[in-house]
């Protein structure tokens, strides 16, 4: 889960097929989820748009970014990304 403070500026706030307008003193809560819920904050104008982010960070997550098509795995001091278009079988190399 995130949480975004918009402190300076305005912009897009990208939510999963919406968009919305975003300004100084936007509160945005983002939950976990699918493309439902993949969220991205554009600066669209000429100007500064500067935010505060907050996350739970919890002890393990899984990441979907899908006009990348990427999967991001995040734990600990796990940083891993992978292409989502990467099929790979879970006994792959298992004795």
């Amino acid at each position: 889960k995130e949480m975004f403070y918009i402190v300076q500026g305005q912009g897009a706030l990208r939510y999963g097929n919406e968009t919305r307008r975003i300004r100084a003193g936007d509160v945005i809560c983002c939950p976990t989820g699918g493309p439902e819920s993949a969220h991205q904050i554009i600066n669209d104008s000429d100007a500064t748009l500067a935010y505060l982010s907050v996350s739970t960070m919890m002890p393990a997550e899984v990441c979907e970014y899908p006009d990348s098509k990427k999967i991001g795995a995040f734990g600990g001091a796990l940083r891993h990304m992978t292409l989502t278009s990467h099929d790979l079988d879970y006994w792959t190399e298992e004795t």
